[in-house]
Formats: structure tokens, C-alpha cells, sequence
């Protein structure tokens, strides 16, 4: 009976536990969505996001997709979930806009691939020129299997540069994106038009998904949208200077401090706790490293006990990688890596941190690149600070025969630096050349 009794008691625990563990996790999950403006967006994105939890986000439709008809539903491979219904947009400030797509049914975005065409300043002679509806392109905006990336297309036509990364959200069957249009983009995209890819994976044997709509092979006019007042919030990823930072570069000294007696403590890449980086395993002639998957991903590690100037290690190609390093939650400096002289470089913090133990150290990804981050130090002392060598080198003039008044001036830097050239008569230099890309050849 006793033995009865006690199975009994360990009966009611175990479902006691199992309900208070259940009730916690939907508290949790309740806490999570708390949306105290009921635009669809939690409160908590809404402050990661740099849009006002207080004020409703409530796009408008701007475009609905045709629909499609009850034989084209029943054929087989097609799926509601890659089934795009319509677009809609509102303005959050400034620059600042967010995208709502609505599908048939609960997105699918790990299978989901959705580009916007957008020809923001409505002029189809600059940007992109592929010919067709994506001609005239500025920014294209990407959702690519739970991953965005933006491409600003220069009014030439050339080659686009990623820029900062879309926010994205998917809340059953919307997926939000949200953007910061930089220039040509006008005020309420007044004149802008788009075009609208959508598709799915590739099926199981490399075939294209069947899967596939597009806005009718034809561009739709986008604005113009009600712009609301105000500036925009500013987020970690708006930040672009060295704040709180220290850094240095030079393999030697890195390899001495790391591995030297300095009494320094590194952890590794495959130390790390990540969230939304992964391991880079196609990587060759360098550290092993990370690369972010979203913007504001996340890798971490505790600190050592002592006093310490935290800091990461990365290799610097300039692709738009930016930092940010949390201490408990506490932004402490910023870090854009934007040297440009494919290098592997330590940064730290100024400022050295009495840690006891344990306590959470960050790095955040806040920009448009792969963040390939190495890992993250913890130096004793800073090391050896090392200053850019913007040596002079091979400083040659040319004029063309036959023409009047026209000089090529050329050189080369040690180091990628902008370009500044200044001329005039005799000793007054009343002219001045500039370039803010940074280059060696000049």
C-alpha cells in the first residue's frame, strides 16, 4: 500500500510539473506577443525594429496578385503557402518603410524566395538595365529562404552594393519586411513602380518549383504613400563609427597575442553560442569563422573573471560587416569593418571591464555583410596599436599629345585610402579632386 501511495504522489508531482511547465511556456509565448497597438507586430520586435510599439503599423494594399483559378489550385505540386495574394506598404518615418505580403496560407519561409523590384525614383533609364519589368530597378529587395539582403543598383547600371538588410517577420500567413530606403528613393515613393517575383525551392530532383507568380510580367505604381512625421528611430544597425573601440592589425602580433604568454583568453568561433550566425565550413587560407544568416545575429561567451578588455578578431574585406559588443545586454562600443585592406584585425574595448565571472559577452551583427567573426578575446592589456602605412608611391603625370589644358595625375597607396588631389597656379591650391572610395590605385 505504502509503495502504492508513493507512486501515486510521484503521479500528481509529475503532472503538477507538467502543468506549471506548460502554463510558464504560455506565459512566455503570451509575453512575447504582446502587442499593445495591435498592428500585427509584437512589442518587442517593434523595439528591436526602431517603429513606435504605441503607434498601429498598418500597411495598405497596394497591389493584389491575380487569382488563380480551381483547376491551377488542384494541380499538383501547388502549395497556398508560396501563394502570394496581395502587397501592401505604410510609411514609418523618414526613409523608413514596411512591406506586408499576405499568402494563402501560413508562410512557408524556409522554402520562400520574393523579390521586389523597386524603381524608386520612377526613372527606368538609371539603375538596373537587364531589360523588362525589373528594368530601372534601384533597390531590390530580397527574401531568400528566411534570409533578406537589399542591392542598391547605381544610376549607371553597373554592378549593385548590398546595403543595410530588411527586417523581416513572419506571422502566419503575412511576411513584413522592413526597409530603409536610401537615395533616389523620393518622399512617399510618389512616382516609383515595382515588379514582384515569388517562387519556391527547387524540387527534390533540381527541377524549378511550380510554384512561380509574378506581378503579370508589368510593373504597378507604388505611391504615392502618406508620409507621417517625425525622425526615425535610430537602431544598432543605423550606427557607422568606431565608438567605444580600439584596433589593430598584422597576423604576427595577433598570433603572439593570442598564443603568447599575455594572459590572454580567446573563444573560439566553434565556442560560441549562436544565434542566427552558423559556421562558415567554405573558407580557405583563413581562421575558421562565422556568418550571420539575419541581421542582428548574435554570438556569445561568458566572461573570465578579471579585469579585461573584450574584443573580437576579424578579417576585414570591407563587405559592410558591422559590430556591435553587448555586456549583459548593455551596448558598450561599435565597430564597422571597413579598413579595407583584407587583413585580420583586433578590436577592443577602450574602456577595461572588472568581470567576476560569467557574465554574457555579445557581438551583434548590425550590418549588410557576412559578419566572418573569428571569435572574441578578452585582453589583459590593449595590444600593440599598428598605424596604416598610406606610403606614396610611383607619382606620375601624363598630358595627352594634342589636346590643351588636360593632366592625368596618377599613384598608388600602401593601403586602400581615398583620393584627394588638390591643384591651382603657382603656390595656391585653388582646386580640389576628391574620391571617398577607398582604393590603391589613384
Amino acid at each position: 500500500m505504502p509503495t502504492i501511495l508513493t507512486k501515486l504522489s510521484c503521479l500528481r508531482l509529475s503532472l503538477c510539473v507538467a502543468i506549471l511547465a506548460t502554463v510558464f511556456a504560455a506565459a512566455q509565448n503570451s509575453a512575447a506577443k504582446i502587442d499593445t497597438d495591435r498592428d500585427g507586430l509584437p512589442d518587442e520586435l517593434e523595439r528591436y525594429w526602431g517603429t513606435d510599439p504605441a503607434v498601429p503599423d498598418l500597411p495598405a494594399v497596394i497591389y493584389t496578385f491575380p487569382e488563380r483559378d480551381a483547376a491551377s489550385r488542384a494541380k499538383p505540386g501547388y502549395d497556398p503557402a508560396l501563394d502570394p495574394q496581395e502587397l501592401a506598404v505604410t510609411h514609418i518615418a523618414e526613409d523608413r518603410y514596411l512591406w506586408r505580403v499576405a499568402f494563402a496560407a501560413d508562410v512557408k519561409s524556409d522554402e520562400c524566395v520574393l523579390h521586389l523590384y523597386l524603381d524608386s525614383d520612377g526613372n527606368q533609364a538609371t539603375g538596373r538595365q537587364s531589360g523588362g519589368p525589373v528594368n530601372g530597378t534601384d533597390h531590390m529587395i530580397s527574401f531568400n529562404y528566411n534570409a533578406t539582403r537589399m542591392q542598391l543598383y547605381p544610376p549607371d547600371g553597373g554592378r549593385p552594393t548590398p546595403v543595410k538588410p530588411p527586417y523581416h517577420y513572419v506571422d502566419g500567413k503575412y511576411l513584413y519586411l522592413l526597409t530603409d530606403l536610401a537615395a533616389p528613393a523620393q518622399p512617399g515613393l510618389e512616382t516609383a513602380t515595382m515588379h514582384i517575383l515569388c517562387h519556391g525551392a527547387n524540387t527534390a530532383d533540381g527541377k524549378p518549383s511550380p510554384m512561380s507568380t509574378n506581378s503579370g510580367g508589368k510593373r504597378f505604381a507604388v505611391g504615392p504613400i502618406a508620409q507621417r512625421p517625425g525622425a526615425k528611430i535610430i537602431r544598432l544597425t543605423d550606427r557607422e563609427d568606431l565608438e567605444g573601440f580600439d584596433r589593430s592589425y598584422g597576423i604576427d602580433m595577433i598570433r603572439d597575442q593570442l598564443f603568447g604568454n599575455h594572459g590572454v583568453v580567446f573563444a573560439g568561433y566553434d565556442q560560441l553560442s549562436l544565434d542566427g550566425f552558423e559556421i562558415d565550413l567554405f573558407t580557405q587560407a583563413h581562421f575558421g569563422h562565422l556568418k550571420s544568416l539575419r541581421p542582428l545575429a548574435r554570438a556569445a561567451t561568458a566572461a573570465p573573471k578579471g579585469r579585461f578588455h573584450p574584443g573580437f578578431l576579424i578579417f576585414d574585406r570591407n563587405d559592410g560587416s558591422r559590430f556591435a559588443m553587448t555586456i549583459q545586454g548593455d551596448v558598450k562600443g561599435f565597430a564597422p569593418i571597413n579598413v579595407n585592406n583584407n587583413r585580420y584585425w583586433v578590436y577592443w574595448l577602450r574602456d577595461a571591464i572588472d568581470f567576476q565571472g560569467g557574465e554574457n559577452v555579445e557581438v551583434i551583427a548590425c550590418g549588410a555583410g557576412r559578419h566572418p567573426v573569428a571569435g572574441i578575446v578578452f585582453f589583459p592589456q590593449p595590444p600593440p596599436r599598428r598605424d596604416l602605412p598610406y606610403n606614396i608611391h610611383h607619382l606620375t603625370s601624363f598630358c595627352p599629345p594634342e589636346t590643351t589644358g588636360e593632366t592625368t595625375v596618377s599613384w598608388i597607396t600602401e593601403m586602400p585610402s581615398p583620393t584627394r588631389l588638390e591643384y591651382g597656379l603657382g603656390q595656391e591650391m585653388t582646386s580640389t579632386v576628391e574620391d571617398a572610395s577607398l582604393n590603391t590605385v589613384h
